[in-house]
């Protein structure tokens, strides 16, 4: 027994092997990190562009929600429709330099406007012949032809595309 117990005396403690590091970390690792950043930085890059290729909407919309609001205090419709006709012309010249805008004018203005909006929203467009009135000594608007008309303008605003017809002559 005494053989034993000594047996026992000279056995060491049990040793547990040092804990796994997590650096470095395998190769396979550090690619996914990097891609993870890239795909962030990209993602970044690309909603900036966004927002900036579209701040001249946001700031074309607010300035119809103040032409709405300086018609409620002056009630003239002539004013309105030239506010208006200044406010599309504005965003047509900046974003359609190629068409000439600033040229077109009753039927063929009307034109552009209705074309360069989706095909699906057309129809809704076509609100713009009121801005003929502008030629007129005294427009007078209908409460449901000014509202359809600051509609269409808003719906201008937001979901005019570049895509267009191919020549001038088609907004004949």
């Amino acid at each position: 027994m005494k053989n034993a117990q000594d047996a026992l005396a000279n056995l060491q403690e049990i040793h547990l092997p040092e804990a796994i590091s997590l650096w470095p970390s395998a190769p396979g690792w550090w690619v996914l990190l990097l891609s993870i950043v890239m795909a962030v930085y990209v993602l970044q890059k690309l909603l900036k562009n966004f927002i900036r290729s579209n701040r001249y909407r946001r700031l074309a919309v607010k300035h119809l929600l103040q032409i709405e609001k300086n018609y409620q205090s002056h009630k003239k419709d002539q004013q309105l429709l030239v506010e208006i006709n200044q406010l599309l012309k504005s965003v047509a010249i900046r974003h359609f330099p190629q068409w000439q805008c600033a040229s077109f004018s009753e039927k063929k203005w009307q034109a552009f406007l209705t074309a360069t909006l989706p095909v699906a929203k057309r129809s809704q467009g076509e609100v713009f012949i009121e801005l003929g009135r502008i030629y007129q000594r005294e427009a007078n608007l209908s409460e449901t032809q000014r509202l359809a008309l600051i509609q269409s303008t808003l719906l201008w605003l937001k979901k005019h595309q570049k895509k267009l017809m191919r020549k001038e002559s088609d907004f004949v």
